[in-house]
């Protein structure tokens, strides 16, 4: 799957990368974008796709939850 839109520009100013991330796949999971009953990667694959930290991307994971 390809993930790597969640980071892309434009970044908005000031909002740390993991609430970017988690307001774009709440954005993508609410329109559709990604259906219900897709399986988002691991944190570490996630990370290591879009080059950031994998506790960026926990966080982001646990505002999901």
């Amino acid at each position: 799957m390809e993930l790597d839109w969640l980071l892309a520009p434009p970044l908005p100013a000031a909002v740390p990368r993991q609430r970017v991330l988690y307001l774009r796949l709440r954005e993508a999971i609410l329109s559709g974008r990604l259906p219900a009953d897709t399986c988002l990667p691991a944190s570490r694959s996630l990370a290591a796709t879009l080059g950031i930290a994998r506790n960026t991307v926990l966080f982001a994971y646990e505002q999901l939850v």
